[in-house]
């Protein structure tokens, strides 16, 4: 069991209770979202959980063609 601590967990719930989302994050959860998720929002939350560097972090690419 152990084993699935590093996973990250990101709960995504229809009921906006705050005791819920207090729950979540105290058990371990990543991120806490209500329903609907924007799309964006939530791929976000996930690079964020994986560690992942947002767009804006992202170093731009250049084609240099071949070398």
């Amino acid at each position: 069991m152990h084993s699935l601590a590093l996973i990250p967990v990101i709960v995504v719930s229809a009921r906006d209770i705050r005791a819920n989302q207090e729950r979540a994050l105290k058990a371990g959860a990543k991120a806490f979202l209500q329903k609907p998720v924007d799309d964006a929002e939530l791929l976000a939350v996930i690079r964020k959980a994986l560690g992942e560097p947002s767009k804006r972090e992202r170093p731009e690419c250049y084609d240099l063609g071949s070398v």
